[in-house]
C-alpha cells in the first residue's frame, strides 16, 4: 500500500506458484496490483521497466500531510528501540491519555515504573550470566596452561587471555556491586 500510495508500481508473484499462497493473494486482495507474474518473469520486468524511466506520477505529499502520517498514524505503531526484559523481543510504547505502557509482541506489558524494574533485574541477570561465563574461560584457559606446559608461546597466549578474563572479572564484580 505504501509503494503504490506513492505513485509506484506494485508486482506480486502469481500466488498459483508462491511456496506461501496466502502471502501474494493477500497483496492482490488489498491493493490495485500492476502486474501479477511467475517469479522467473519478475525481474525481466523490472528491468524492462527501469530501462523505460517511466516518471512517477504521484501525489507527493505536503509537510502537514507528511507530520500527520508519522505523528497520528504512525505514533504508537513506531517501537522506541526497547526490548522486552522476558522474551526480548521488541516493545511497542502505547500511551493511552497520560498513562504510558511498553507491550511486547507476546504480549507481556509493563507499566514505566514495572518496565524500568525489570529491565534491572534483567541486566543483573545477565551479568550473572557473563560473570559465570567468566569463570568458566578462566577455569579453561588455566587448563590450557597446564596442558601445554611444552609450548611457551601457547602459555604466554593462555596466561594473557587469563589475566585478561580476571580483570574483566574484577570489572563486573564492581558493577554488580552497584547494583
Amino acid at each position: 500500500m505504501a509503494v503504490k500510495s506513492r505513485g509506484g508500481t506494485v508486482i506480486v508473484q502469481d500466488p498459483k506458484e508462491a511456496r506461501i499462497e496466502d502471502m501474494p493473494a493477500n497483496v492482490l486482495r488489498q491493493v490495485k496490483t500492476d502486474y501479477c507474474l511467475p517469479v522467473a518473469e519478475i525481474a525481466s520486468l523490472l528491468t524492462m521497466l527501469a530501462s523505460e524511466g517511466r516518471a512517477i506520477n504521484g501525489h507527493k505529499p505536503s509537510m502537514k500531510e507528511c507530520k500527520i502520517l508519522s505523528t497520528e498514524a504512525f505514533g504508537e505503531m513506531e517501537p522506541p528501540g526497547l526490548t522486552c526484559p522476558d522474551c526480548g523481543g521488541v516493545v511497542l510504547e502505547i500511551k493511552d491519555g497520560k498513562s504510558l505502557q511498553f507491550r511486547c509482541h507476546v504480549g507481556h506489558a509493563f507499566s514505566f515504573e514495572s518496565f524500568s524494574e525489570a529491565h534491572a533485574d534483567a541486566l543483573e541477570r545477565a551479568l550473572w550470566v557473563a560473570l559465570r561465563k567468566l569463570n568458566e574461560q578462566k577455569s579453561i584457559q588455566q587448563t590450557l596452561i597446564k596442558n601445554h606446559r611444552d609450548d611457551k608461546r601457547l602459555q604466554k597466549r593462555f596466561q594473557e587471555n587469563l589475566v585478561a578474563t580476571e580483570r574483566d572479572m574484577g570489572l563486573l564484580h564492581e558493577i554488580l556491586a552497584r547494583l
